[in-house]
């Protein structure tokens, strides 16, 4: 177990409360086509005080075949990432759930 640990987080196979989802306001739609919009939610739900638990190996994982987002936009999205994790006051989304209700 490695509850500071974002790296490798992937939200294909990703169990947490519905609390904490809406606490860091969900998925951020500033990240746009293919990459790293699974690692800042990992990233926000730790620096609100979530811990991370591991169960690769330990659950089974069903992928559902679809084809890729558009990669254009991938590096934008990468020093967006690298932007939250270097802040650890950043736990909100700035387009997330609130914005679209």
């Amino acid at each position: 177990m490695r509850p500071n640990y974002w790296g490798g987080a992937m939200t294909c196979n990703l169990a947490i409360w519905k609390q904490d989802f809406y606490a860091v306001n969900g998925f951020d739609e500033c990240f746009y086509g293919w990459g790293y919009e699974d690692s800042d939610l990992v990233i926000r739900l730790i620096h609100y005080g979530v811990k991370r638990k591991e169960g690769r190996f330990a659950l089974p994982v069903f992928h559902l075949w679809h084809q890729q987002n558009d990669r254009q936009q991938q590096e934008i999205n990468r020093q967006l990432l690298m932007q939250r994790v270097n802040n650890p006051n950043f736990t909100q989304a700035e387009k997330g759930i609130k914005q679209s209700i």
